[in-house]
């Protein structure tokens, strides 16, 4: 027979302790799964209506690619950009003129609704040194002509982007964090975030001003009305702002030893709901503009990329040239 003394079992225990309590998620099973025909990862998706939606993806260093279908992803057409540049973010300012950025700055541009992809380089309109042209990591498209995007590059350099004109010419701000987020609400007041950083202003990206943040890697945000906003982080933390992104709360904890979540990459937000997908197949949704939360596991699914609201459902892209639509 073992003896264990107090101090002894309590030690022996605590792990056991640790490791058991965490909450327990609800399984997702996709309503549908759409196979675009590449062996690539799809970043993003836009849904222009019911039946046609864009998407892109690729493998860094090797190509990039769009995908569309217009028949609500029975079949897909897809087009090869000619360039080693993996295409991580698409959006659109209508159905039929949109913008989708990948690595070194590449931008791309479509006036017939992702039929076709023109490739633009920025020209002069680019940080002078090579080092300093990151990949274009997300836009914010709700003003037709003022147009924003972000982007960054190995945890350290990253650039803001502003147009005023519909992207005809561009303006930019460099900064010594990986910036991977940007939106704007209807007031035109921004927020933007990336690697320990968070950043909000009135008017422009050369107003912006730094919260005091270095909580976690900053990977999507969204404003769920005018002055709130979610943002979600890379070490699985959940962020609120009730003031347009000057201060912040922690509405999700972040990982943490002995409680592990997997790392956000995308928030979506549709009538009153927020949701987000991230790594390991992992979904969280509020039905209280982000102050609870219920979690959920996409079956069989290791990584989520980006998330877009569909009807009364939801899309969402993966690896492995894969798409899921899901309801919660």
């Amino acid at each position: 027979m073992i003896v264990l003394s107090g101090n002894k079992y309590l030690f022996f225990l605590l792990p056991v302790l640790f490791f058991s309590c965490g909450k327990e998620k609800n399984e997702c099973a996709p309503l549908a799964i759409f196979d675009l025909g590449r062996d690539v990862r799809i970043t993003g998706i836009e849904v222009l209506n019911d039946s046609t939606w864009v998407a892109c993806g690729g493998i860094r260093g090797e190509a990039g690619y769009f995908f569309r279908t217009q028949d609500a992803g029975l079949h897909w057409t897809t087009q090869q950009t000619g360039e080693s540049s993996c295409i991580y973010t698409i959006a659109f300012t209508d159905s039929l003129h949109g913008f989708a950025g990948g690595d070194f700055l590449r931008m791309w541009e479509t006036i017939d609704g992702g039929l076709s992809w023109q490739f633009r380089w920025l020209a002069d309109q680019v940080p002078y040194h090579e080092q300093d042209r990151p990949a274009i990591r997300s836009f914010c498209l709700n003003d037709d002509q003022h147009l924003f995007f972000c982007g960054g590059e190995n945890l350290g350099t990253g650039v803001c982007y502003e147009s005023i004109d519909a992207g005809k010419n561009w303006n930019f701000v460099v900064y010594h964090h990986e910036m991977r987020s940007i939106d704007r609400n209807p007031l035109g007041q921004l927020v933007a975030g990336g690697h320990g950083i968070l950043m909000h202003s009135d008017s422009s990206i050369f107003s912006m001003n730094p919260c005091n943040w270095e909580n976690d890697f900053i990977t999507s945000l969204r404003f769920v009305s005018e002055k709130n906003v979610v943002a979600a982080g890379f070490n699985g933390g959940i962020y609120l702002s009730a003031d347009a992104g000057n201060s912040w709360t922690e509405s999700l904890k972040p990982n943490r030893p002995f409680h592990h979540r997997s790392g956000w990459n995308s928030i979506a937000v549709k009538e009153g709901e927020v949701i987000v997908a991230g790594k390991n197949g992992e979904i969280a949704l509020s039905e209280t503009g982000g102050d609870q939360w219920e979690e959920y596991i996409l079956l069989n699914e290791p990584h989520l990329f980006q998330i877009v609201p569909f009807g009364n459902d939801y899309l969402v892209t993966g690896d492995h040239g894969m798409i899921y639509k899901i309801k919660l």
